[in-house]
């Protein structure tokens, strides 16, 4: 396990799991410049570890946990700060209850973790983390520049809740099905 650290995807991973705080912290105190900067690297560094970890055939246990982490931290982060901060443009309650209620269910799948069952991403986990960091940098642009993007950030928040109930959806039922052939 240790070796995979350096796996170049990992540290992909781990440079975006890293650069989250600082990133929030950019956002938080309204340096957009810096803060849209660090989230794109995010955003960015998410589509090669994954690419990076296929191509060169680098997929490991480690990868399949820290890159997920990694997303979540990331985003959450944002999202968080983005509705509880003093912003003009902000998430909407519907997206956030949505990544809250997804987040929630793969809290109440870790006993099926720890007897060794690791839920298989579906596409529409990734269309939505996808959604969710196209719907930060539209809101980062419309509380940096002022002006709302109003009907495709809409259009990608819609989006994005369909897919996160989606896959959270997914999710379940791969868990229950998982869960009958244990018992």
């Amino acid at each position: 396990m240790s070796r995979e650290l350096f796996f170049p995807p990992n540290i992909l991973s781990l440079g975006r799991l890293f650069i989250s705080f600082p990133a929030a912290y950019c956002l938080a105190t309204h340096n957009f410049p810096c803060a849209g900067l660090l989230y794109i690297l995010g955003a960015v560094s998410d589509f090669f570890d994954g690419f990076f970890a296929r191509r060169l055939g680098l997929e490991s246990k480690l990868g399949v946990i820290l890159d997920p982490l990694a997303d979540k931290v990331l985003i959450l982060s944002y999202i968080s700060v983005l509705y509880v901060g003093d912003f003009r443009f902000r998430p909407s309650e519907v997206l956030v209850g949505a990544v809250l209620l997804k987040e929630f269910t793969v809290l109440l799948g870790l006993p099926l973790i720890r007897r060794g069952f690791i839920p298989k991403p579906n596409i529409f986990g990734k269309i939505s983390t996808a959604l969710l960091f196209a719907d930060g940098v539209l809101l980062l642009y419309a509380n940096w520049r002022g002006n709302d993007i109003h009907l495709l950030r809409e259009f990608v928040e819609s989006l994005a809740v369909v897919s996160l109930l989606t896959a959270t959806v997914l999710y379940i039922a791969e868990g229950m099905s998982k869960m009958r052939g244990l018992s």
